[in-house]
C-alpha cells in the first residue's frame, strides 16, 4: 500500500551541528570484509524485523547496531533509571515483565500527589481568609473616610465618588475558577506553556528561550484569562497534586496517531543528541528506544512489521540484546507504543497516564472527587481557534496565542538523521489498533471538554475517523488487540 504521510517528508542529515558523530557513523560504516556503507544505510534500525532491503543495507545496519552496543555496553532507562526502575532493566541481557511498574509508579505518585494537595488546599484557604481580612479592613477604611469627606466637603475634590464608582466598575469581577493546566508531550503543548504563568518556569530555559514571562515585558503581549486562572502544572510525573487540587483541567490533545508518530521521531535514540541535547554515551542511553532501532528502521516499519498479528502476552518478559528474534522486536514494539515500557519518555506518559484518572471520577465512589469536575481542551490541530475560544469562555478577551505559527519543542523544526514520518495502509491500521485505548481516552476528553461545541468534536472526529474509519462516533468502544 502507498504510504501516507503523517509528518512532514524527510530532511538530509545535519551538517551544521556540535555532534556530528551519529551523521559520520551513517555515513562512514565498514564491514568486516572492508567494503564500505556509503551513505546508503538507513537510520533507525535492522536486525530482527527487518526485509525488503538490500545486501548492503543490512550489512550497513549491522555494522552501525554493533556500535550501538559498543557505545551503550549498559541498557539504561533514563529518568525511570534512578527511581528504581533498574531492578527490573539494568543491562543487556535482563528480562523483566512489563507493565506492573506502571501501575505501581502511577498509584504512589497519585498518593503522594493526594497528600501534597491536602495541604496547598489548606494553605489556600488560610490565604483565602487573610485575604478577606484585609479586605474588610480595607473597605472599613474607605468607609471611614468617606464619612469623614461629608462632614467636611470643601475637603473633597469634585467628581471624586463618581471617579470610584467608575473604576470599580471598569474592573474585571474576580475569577474565582482555578485551573490544573495538565500538559501531554508531543500535543502542541509547549506552544501554550510559554504563555501560561503556572508552567513558564518549567519550560522558559529549555524550550521558551525567554528570560521572563512575556506579559512582564511592557511591550510584551497581556496576559490571559486562561493564565490567570491556571495555578498548577503537570507534566511528566511531576506535580501530581494537580491532578486533586483543582477541580478544572485544560489538556492540549492531538491525534493519537500523529502524536505516537511525533514521540518517535523526537525520541529516537539517533536523534536525542540534536532534540535533547544529550550525548550519545552510556549514561545516556535510552533502553526502550536503543531496542527498537535494533529492530526497526523507520516509523513505518514499527508500525507495519513491528504491530502487525496479534499483541504478544504482557506476561512474557521483554529480552535486551542485539540478537532480538522477530518476535521479539514485535513484543518490544506493542509495549513501547502502548506505552507499558519506556522508551524514553512521551511513549509512556501518554493519554492513558495523564488523564484516564481525572475521566474516571464520575464513576467513583467518592462523589467529592468528581463532584464538579470540569475539563477544558485545546486541540493541536486548532491551537489558535481554541486558544482564543477558551480564553473568552473562562472570561477573557480572546486575544491570539502569540507566535502560534512558530513550533515550540517541535521535532519538524530540527535537521534531524532519522526524519520519515510516513506509514503504509497498512501501518496506520495496526497503528489504529494498538492505540485502541489511547483513541478512547482521546476521544472521552473531546466529548467532556466544557469549551468545545458540537462543530468541534464534529471536525476532530473526522480528522480522526479518516485514519482510524472504525471509530464512527465518540462514544467509547471495546477495543480487540
Amino acid at each position: 500500500a502507498a504510504a501516507a504521510a503523517v509528518g512532514p517528508p524527510e530532511t538530509p542529515l545535519p551538517t551544521d551541528v556540535d555532534d556530528r558523530r551519529t551523521a559520520t557513523m551513517l555515513e562512514t560504516a565498514v564491514f568486516a570484509d572492508g567494503t564500505k556503507a556509503g551513505g546508503v544505510a538507513m537510520v533507525g534500525g535492522g536486525g530482527g524485523a527487518g526485509g525488503g532491503y538490500s545486501a548492503v543495507e543490512d550489512k550497513a545496519w549491522a555494522s552501525i547496531r554493533g556500535d550501538m552496543f559498543r557505545e551503550y555496553p549498559y541498557c539504561r532507562f533514563a529518568r525511570f533509571h534512578v527511581k528504581g526502575f533498574e531492578k527490573q532493566y539494568l543491562k543487556k541481557g535482563a528480562k523483566a515483565y512489563e507493565g506492573r511498574w506502571r501501575v505501581d509508579y502511577k498509584a504512589s505518585l497519585l498518593n503522594g500527589g493526594r497528600k501534597a494537595a491536602r495541604r496547598m488546599i489548606e494553605e489556600r484557604e488560610a490565604k483565602r481568609k487573610k485575604d478577606e481580612e484585609e479586605k474588610k479592613k480595607k473597605k472599613k477604611k474607605r468607609r471611614l473616610g468617606r464619612k469623614k469627606k461629608k462632614k467636611n466637603p470643601r475637603g473633597a475634590k469634585a467628581g471624586d465618588e463618581r471617579a470610584v464608582v467608575v473604576a470599580a466598575a471598569a474592573t474585571p469581577a474576580p475569577m474565582n475558577r482555578t485551573i490544573s493546566y495538565i500538559h501531554i508531550g508531543k500535543a502542541g503543548g509547549s506552544s501554550m506553556s510559554c504563555y501560561i504563568r503556572a508552567a513558564f518556569p518549567y519550560m522558559k530555559d529549555m524550550h521558551c528561550r525567554m528570560s521572563s514571562f512575556p506579559s512582564d515585558d511592557p511591550s510584551g503581549p497581556p496576559e490571559s484569562a486562561i493564565s490567570r486562572q491556571t495555578d498548577c502544572y503537570a507534566h511528566y510525573d511531576t506535580d501530581k497534586q494537580c491532578y486533586f487540587i483543582n477541580k478544572s483541567f485544560l489538556f492540549n490533545v492531538r491525534h493519537p496517531i500523529h502524536r505516537i508518530a511525533s514521540w518517535y521521531l523526537y525520541e529516537h535514540v539517533w536523534n536525542s543528541p540534536f532534540t535533547y541535547n544529550i550525548r550519545r554515551t552510556t549514561d545516556g542511553a535510552r533502553c526502550g528506544n536503543l531496542m527498537l532501532s535494533t529492530c526497526y528502521r523507520s516509523f513505518d516499519e514499527l508500525a507495519t512489521v513491528g504491530l502487525r498479528g496479534p499483541r504478544p502476552s504482557r506476561k512474557r518478559r521483554l529480552r535486551v540484546g542485539n540478537d532480538l528474534t522477530e518476535g521479539e522486536c514485535s513484543h518490544w514494539a506493542w509495549a513501547a507504543v502502548q506505552g507499558e515500557v519506556p522508551a524514553n519518555f512521551h511513549n509512556v506518559f501518554n493519554y492513558d497516564w495523564y488523564a484516564s484518572d481525572i475521566l474516571s471520577r464520575d464513576d467513583a465512589k467518592s462523589e467529592s472527587e468528581s463532584e464538579g469536575t470540569e475539563i477544558f481542551a485545546v486541540r493541536m490541530e486548532h491551537l489558535d481557534e481554541d486558544w482564543r475560544n477558551l480564553d473568552v469562555f473562562v472570561g477573557g478577551t480572546g486575544d491570539a496565542l502569540p507566535n502560534v505559527d512558530v513550533p515550540v519543542n517541535s521535532a519538524s523544526d530540527k535537521a534531524l538523521p532519522v526524519a520519515d514520518k510516513s506509514v503504509s495502509g497498512g501501518g496506520i491500521a495496526n497503528l489504529c489498533r494498538a492505540l485502541c485505548g489511547e483513541i478512547q481516552i482521546y476521544k472521552a476528553l473531546l466529548a467532556r471538554a466544557s469549551n468545545l461545541v458540537e462543530d468541534d468534536r464534529r471536525a476532530s472526529l473526522e480528522e480522526l475517523r479518516e485514519t482510524c474509519p472504525e471509530e464512527v462516533d465518540l462514544r467509547p468502544r471495546t477495543c480487540e488487540e
